[in-house]
């Protein structure tokens, strides 16, 4: 009997406390964008600044829906449909509050066909001995009226993604500069609230 009643509270405590820590969409949305969780981190190199956002796929499917609850099976059929990737936002601007390369002052040869194809293949993701490849990569042209450039990237993800560092590298040549390197910890991917669901 007592044995029972002990399995009963250790039951209702693990169920109040995995409810108690799952959070509004908007509000997971703000913890993932809030740079001292660490998920969103940026590195200043002479003149310009680079941002990165890592974007569980709970994140996509809030921003995605925009509402403020999301059903049980809305949020499976999001991740059946995105979770064997690994998704990233990437900014580049001045520190003069330009973007780095729709700014008319930066020149280069075929600088358009580099934006839209060529990019992708300067853009690398580590996990402790592991190379992954930019498997999907999106410029999204500022045209002055944003300060900055914006890149949506996704990588392979698998089972073990989750439990490795994720260091970001770009080669920024093209802006004069060498490897831009930005790293994500698995300790700060871990401690992500959970999504609340309806």
């Amino acid at each position: 009997m007592i044995v029972w009643q002990i399995l009963s509270l250790l039951i209702f405590c693990c169920l109040f406390s995995s409810c108690k820590n799952a959070v509004s969409p908007a509000t997971y949305a703000q913890w993932v964008e809030n740079p001292k969780n660490g998920l969103k981190k940026s590195a200043t190199v002479n003149n310009y600044i680079f941002s990165l956002q890592y974007k569980p796929v709970e994140y996509m499917i809030a921003m995605q829906e925009r509402t403020p609850e999301i059903s049980q099976e809305k949020l499976e059929a999001g991740k059946n449909r995105m979770e064997d990737m690994q998704y990233f936002n990437f900014k580049l601007s001045t520190t003069s509050g330009e973007p780095a390369f729709t700014n008319k002052k930066l020149e280069f040869n075929d600088k358009s066909r580099y934006l839209i194809s060529e990019m992708q293949k300067d853009i690398f993701l580590l996990e402790d001995a592991d190379t992954l490849y930019c498997k999907l990569f999106h410029f999204e042209n500022a045209n002055s009226f944003l300060p900055y450039d914006n890149c949506v990237l996704a990588f392979d993800k698998n089972e073990e993604s989750i439990k490795k560092n994720k260091t970001f590298l770009y080669k920024a040549d093209k802006l004069g500069l060498d490897w831009i390197e930005i790293t994500i910890k698995a300790d700060d991917i871990e401690r992500l609230p959970k999504l609340k669901t309806i």
